[in-house]
């Protein structure tokens, strides 16, 4: 579910925004989806209306990925 998670941010993956917005589309109301997810809906409704507009999902990056450097920058 969750790629990574810091004190400060957390990350989703592509299957895990597609499958809270499948949740969503088949009726369940997004404060709802969002409170059993532990998620914020402000994410979930920015989810949804990527879905809608056909946009694809983005992808999170992984810490790996970033320098140290972007990191320190990321937690400031």
């Amino acid at each position: 579910m969750q790629e990574t998670q810091s004190r400060y941010a957390r990350r989703y993956d592509r299957e895990f925004k597609e499958n809270a917005v499948a949740l969503v589309e088949s009726g369940r109301e997004i404060k709802e989806v969002a409170r059993d997810l532990g998620i914020s809906h402000w994410s979930l409704k920015n989810w949804c209306k990527l879905a809608l507009s056909g946009k694809e999902q983005t992808q999170a990056g992984t810490l790996e990925a970033e320098s140290s450097t972007q990191r320190e920058i990321w937690r400031l």
